[in-house]
């Protein structure tokens, strides 16, 4: 069984903060399909670097490990706090 984590939500709030959610799911190697999946919350304050909150997260994630949060995923939490930042 392997695990993966996906991106399901990138909120922005009136103060500049983000808040993103991923799902953290194990995959039945065989078939592809996710038995079991559950929430990974965390936010990310206006003065703090996306680069460096999500280093932690992974960090933190695969001490059970899981792996990396995909670039793509990755570059649309960050355009999401580049777009909160120019309002």
């Amino acid at each position: 069984m392997a695990k993966q984590l996906k991106l399901d939500s990138v909120i922005a709030q009136a103060d500049g903060a983000i808040f993103v959610k991923l799902l953290k799911q194990f995959v039945d190697d065989a078939t592809g399909e996710i038995i079991a999946s559950s929430p990974h919350r965390f936010p990310i304050e206006p003065a703090q670097d996306v680069a460096s909150c999500v280093g932690a997260v992974e960090t933190h994630l695969a001490e059970s490990g899981y792996p990396s949060i995909d670039p793509v995923d990755v570059a649309k939490i960050t355009a999401v706090r580049a777009a909160v930042s120019a309002t």
